[in-house]
Formats: C-alpha cells, structure tokens, sequence
C-alpha cells in the first residue's frame, strides 16, 4: 500500500528502479492498468498524434479506450524513440515477446525507503485515486 505520505518515497524508489521497470510502473500508477494489460500493450494500440491508448480486451472482455496525459504520452513517446524491431511497448525476451515478469527490481532501494515492493500479485494494480494511493484487489 502507497499512501499519500508514502509517494514521495515510492516516486524515488521508483526513479531508480531499471527503465523497463520504472516505465511500467508509471505506466500503472497514471493510467490504472493492470499488469497483464501493461504487459501485453502493443505499439498498434497506441495513438499519439492523438494521445490514446486503445485495449481491445480487458480482464472483463470489453474494449476500453484511455487518453493520454501529458506525463504518460512523454513516456510513451520516449519509448517509442528507443525501440527496436518490437510490437511491443514492454518487449520481453522470452516465447511471448513481451515483458512477462519485472520482479527482478532493486529491492533494496525499496527496504530502505521503508516500502513494500511495488509489484504485487496480478489481481492487483495501483490505484491513481487522490485521496490514496494504495494497492488494491480487483475482484
């Protein structure tokens, strides 16, 4: 749980993590996306000439189309300056092609910012909520 005292640490926790990892984090913390959806976020589902991400399924089945922010199209568009050959926002190097696991963070920086490690269970995502930022369940 990320509470609105916490997020400073989180933020620089966050900031020292390895870029595919800090950029999905972020990615989770700004949109509300779930890990598998992050996970499997392919270039063609992006637009952003006109900022927006396209889901053609969810966990529920349905289609779902988000704006971009300002942070979240810089992100993405630095990303897209970077990237090789990959359909993928977060390539993996394993059968699927895309980023599969970042567990393997620095979890030491997270101890000694008094935080829990920000990757949790895959039912689970940030929740970008003013009042808290915490981690929740999804049923």
């Amino acid at each position: 749980m990320v509470s609105a005292e916490n997020l400073p640490a989180w933020w620089a926790a966050v900031q020292n993590e390895p870029e595919y990892s800090r950029d999905y984090l972020l990615m989770a913390l700004f949109t509300g996306m779930r890990r598998n959806e992050i996970a499997k976020l392919r270039w063609e589902h992006i637009d952003l000439k006109k900022r927006s991400l396209h889901l053609p399924r969810t966990k529920n089945g349905d289609p779902l189309d988000l704006p971009l922010s300002d942070f979240v199209a810089d992100l993405l568009q630095q990303r897209s300056a970077k990237r090789k050959r990959s359909e993928w926002v977060f390539p993996g190097p394993g059968k699927s092609g895309h980023l599969v696991e970042t567990r393997n963070s620095q979890a030491a920086s997270w101890s000694v910012a008094g935080l829990a490690s920000p990757y949790t269970t895959c039912a689970e995502r940030l929740s970008p909520s003013p009042r808290a930022w915490t981690s929740r369940t999804m049923p």
